[in-house]
């Protein structure tokens, strides 16, 4: 008995042939496919619309976690041959493939652990059409933290600096100048190859470093476009070590054109300010070590920030001035305020002056001359002669217990703490009795908080 082949086989109505059944699954898997692929697109356009402004943070730092006896977090030793933390696969993913990011900071254990990062990431072939979220990065902060000794190269193309992302803002924490170098006095030797686009497009840099030399300007001078700087210098100096490049700084200063912000963390000097200027600074902050106000009062700061207010001709555009942790004397704290007739903004925090009730005295003044001006309009002149005279907000924060605030009678809005809260009581009323005789004595009002 012979076979019958299918084309044999007698077809019925409603019956469908098997390849028929196939090609409509087919059929029906292709546009089930489809709308998956158009639901996820929508599924992407509304998390983008949600999502999409709320800026994105990555932090990766040289640690992970072991499993070891005991457990615990191990170091990168990538240095001493063993594998790198910065090469994983997910993090390469993430800042090539991912979504865009706002902020991302990588830690690294020493130059190599940087290099190696760049490696794998520059081990991804590139989309020309699908943008990487490193090469478009708001911010990137990279720190250094380990204790092996900071290698140069000779070849400048391997420089960390040759290989950094272009962002508007960079955040760089180099190491410790007695972790990276057998003397802290060695690293003034060091030479940073710095590419002319490195920072080329940097407006806002936060730069920690306490190597002895001229390598903070060094970087400040391949940043055109800097508006806002924030250095941490950690008490050292370029005096420290002087060099020929500092002759030459102090002949021609670096111009920072641009900048409208400075702020200085851990400063115990402030010798650079010699040997830069920035005449469109509006606002700068200067922030000694804590224990500096348990030291001799500081007699140079005053002369240094004078000259350099004087050089940029800052006296009537400096906005605001913070000052904390400073220990100086009375005149030359006066000196420096005496001069900045365009201030708006000051903030005095844990700023200690023996007999500082000389300098609201002349506070006092001030609101005397405001007071016989009262309907008159401010020209310039006029206020060249007067104490402060732009000044809208007055900040005395952590100020010793002891001191008077009697001569604080000036037409602006202050705000007072003490270090010790138990006084606060007693201090408030004695400010709101002082303040109420100076308005009837003075014609003079003020908006006093007492924190």
């Amino acid at each position: 008995m012979s076979r019958s082949s299918e084309a044999d086989i007698p077809q019925s109505d409603g019956i469908i042939p098997i390849h028929d059944e196939q090609a409509a699954a087919k059929r029906t898997l292709n546009v089930l496919q489809s709308r998956i692929s158009q639901l996820e697109t929508q599924l992407e356009e509304l998390q983008e619309q949600r999502f999409g402004k709320v800026p994105k943070t990555v932090e990766f730092d040289k640690f992970i976690r072991s499993n070891n006896s005991p457990p615990g977090w191990k170091k990168c030793e990538c240095i001493d041959g063993e594998p790198c933390y910065s090469t994983n696969a997910v993090l390469r993913r993430l800042l090539t493939e991912g979504p865009t990011l706002h902020h991302f900071k990588l830690e690294c254990s020493s130059t190599q652990c940087y290099l190696n990062w760049i490696a794998s990431l520059s081990s991804v072939p590139r989309q020309p059409s699908t943008p990487r979220p490193w090469d478009h990065l708001t911010a990137f902060e990279l720190a250094f933290d380990f204790t092996t000794p900071w290698v140069e190269p000779t070849d400048p193309s391997q420089s960390i600096f040759y290989h950094l992302p272009p962002t508007p803002t960079l955040l760089l924490n180099l190491p410790s100048s007695f972790a990276a170098f057998e003397e802290p006095a060695h690293s003034v030797d060091v030479f940073l190859y710095i590419p002319l686009h490195a920072f080329a497009t940097l407006t806002t840099l936060n730069i920690k470093c306490d190597w002895m030399g001229t390598h903070i300007i060094d970087v400040l001078e391949h940043c055109p476009q800097l508006e806002s700087v924030t250095i941490n210098s950690n008490s050292t100096s370029p005096d420290d070590e002087p060099t020929h490049r500092l002759a030459t700084l102090a002949a021609s200063p670096l111009l920072l054109p641009n900048l409208h912000t400075m702020h200085f963390e851990q400063v115990s000097k402030l010798d650079i300010l010699k040997y830069i200027r920035a005449p469109q600074l509006r606002h700068m902050r200067l922030e000694w070590p804590s224990s500096h106000t348990d030291s001799l009062p500081d007699c140079s700061f005053a002369k240094l920030l004078g000259f350099f207010i004087h050089e940029c001709n800052l006296e009537g555009t400096l906005e605001s001035l913070h000052l904390s942790n400073l220990c100086t004397l009375t005149d030359h704290f006066g000196f420096v305020l005496s001069n900045l007739w365009g201030l708006q903004h000051l903030t005095l925090e844990r700023v200690i002056v023996p007999g500082v009730w000389v300098v609201w005295q002349l506070f006092h003044q001030r609101a005397k001359a405001a007071t016989s001006a009262r309907d008159e309009a401010l020209q310039p002149s006029f206020k060249g002669r007067q104490y402060l005279p732009s000044l809208r907000k007055l900040e005395l924060l952590q100020i010793p217990d002891q001191y008077r605030l009697e001569w604080v009678g000036i037409p602006c809005s202050v705000t007072v703490s003490y270090e010790t809260k138990n006084v606060l009581r007693k201090r408030q009323d004695d400010f709101f009795k002082m303040l109420v005789e100076s308005t009837k004595k003075h014609g003079v009002r003020s908006t006093v908080t007492i924190l």
